[in-house]
């Protein structure tokens, strides 16, 4: 189909699998549309960025037509890729935990659940406790304490400081790669007084002023990504924790 044929040459099958059952990156199968829009044009974890000039709107069109089509992954079986117990322990926690956040920004809670019983199959004590309470929440519907939690988390495996801060960024520029301004500022005005708060704020500007291209941009540059959209990669290199989404 066209959509196969769009996500091969995007290079998504290189870590997805040649028809999205998944290899050192997650299998396709189950992710919604909004899911797939937000982790191509605004990626969560360390997959690379495509800009349009990689995959137009078209072609994304069609990527996501094949994506919605698929069938759900086997988490049971497979937990969603080739085979984790080839990848670094870590790497396989951090890259369940960015999916985890990356569905439940989609309002993908069946997804999200998925991979934090992936979570709770590799860890003990209180990380354990936290996935159980993720849980507790994704089932009860309170998809904003799952959000923050699961933030929280994340959190723990990146010791920089501002890690929360880099996220509730990401997280905006999610937002407005599916035109939601609203969602975008409520991530924004979280940032706290650390070295992104300019960014934030100039962000929260640009939106006032319904510049939300120029807001997109801005945080682009300060979440790194301005040197890609100059000069974007081959998208030959998706591999992120081990584990990248869409």
């Amino acid at each position: 189909s066209g959509g196969l044929v769009a996500f091969r040459e995007a290079g998504c099958a290189s870590c997805h699998g040649q028809d999205g059952e998944g290899g050192i990156g997650p299998a396709m199968g189950g992710h919604k549309a909004e899911q797939v829009i937000r982790q191509v044009r605004a990626p969560l974890g360390a997959m690379p960025l495509f800009i349009t000039a990689q995959l137009s709107d078209e072609s994304l069109d069609a990527v996501v037509e094949f994506v919605v089509g698929l069938e759900p992954a086997d988490h049971a079986d497979t937990h969603g890729h080739a085979d984790d117990s080839t990848l670094d322990p870590r790497d396989v926690l951090v890259g369940h935990h960015w999916m985890a956040l990356s569905a439940i920004q989609a309002d993908n809670a069946e997804e999200a659940i998925h991979h934090i019983g992936d979570i709770a199959e590799l860890v003990t004590g209180e990380h354990l406790v936290a996935m159980n309470e993720i849980v507790d929440l994704l089932e009860v519907g309170d998809l904003d304490a799952a959000r923050a939690r699961t933030m929280e988390m994340l959190a723990g495996f990146v010791p920089e400081a501002g890690a929360i801060d880099e996220l509730h960024l990401r997280l905006a520029l999610q937002a407005l790669a599916i035109d939601d301004p609203i969602e975008a500022s409520g991530h924004l005005e979280r940032v706290g007084d650390g070295a992104l708060a300019h960014a934030a704020q100039d962000a929260m500007d640009a939106l006032g002023a319904e510049e939300t291209t120029e807001a997109t941009e801005l945080l682009l540059d300060a979440l790194g990504h301005a040197d890609e959209d100059e000069h974007p990669d081959s998208g030959d290199d998706h591999d992120d924790d081990g584990h990248d989404d869409d």
